[in-house]
């Protein structure tokens, strides 16, 4: 008898197993379609100009955006590497932290000639003479 009741028991617990995994399993298909539903493509093209999200912001005055970059490579589907325009310096961003730009509104700086950097410009002033 009591071999039975164990057995029945094994059964029950196995079929309980049985019946969560199949759950858990449509539950996950069911959030990824959801998820998937809103999903978007890039329609981010290498050459293009876009401003990269600023994570470095120490005031609420402080530009949400860091501009004048360009994208020089897709890395993945949602991965770019982008460039900056005015320092030369590159770097890998995701597409949700890119800005697409209008080349129009977006005034190209110009680079800094090197060895010009650090000196500034100064007016002469010349004494009044008596």
């Amino acid at each position: 008898m009591g071999e039975s009741s164990a057995r029945y028991q094994m059964e029950n617990l196995h079929k309980a197993m049985r019946q969560a995994h199949t759950n858990m399993r449509r539950a996950k298909q069911k959030r990824n379609r959801r998820r998937n539903q809103d999903a978007q493509e890039p329609d981010l093209q290498v050459g293009q100009a876009v401003m990269l999200k600023n994570h470095n912001r120490t005031g609420k005055l402080d530009s949400y955006y860091k501009p004048y970059y360009r994208i020089i490579e897709q890395i993945s589907l949602a991965t770019f590497m982008v460039k900056n325009v005015a320092n030369g310096t590159e770097q890998k961003a995701h597409m949700k932290n890119i800005k697409k730009v209008d080349i129009d509104d977006w005034d190209e700086p110009r680079r800094a000639v090197t060895g010009k950097e650090n000196k500034k410009r100064a007016t002469y002033v010349v004494p009044p003479s008596n």
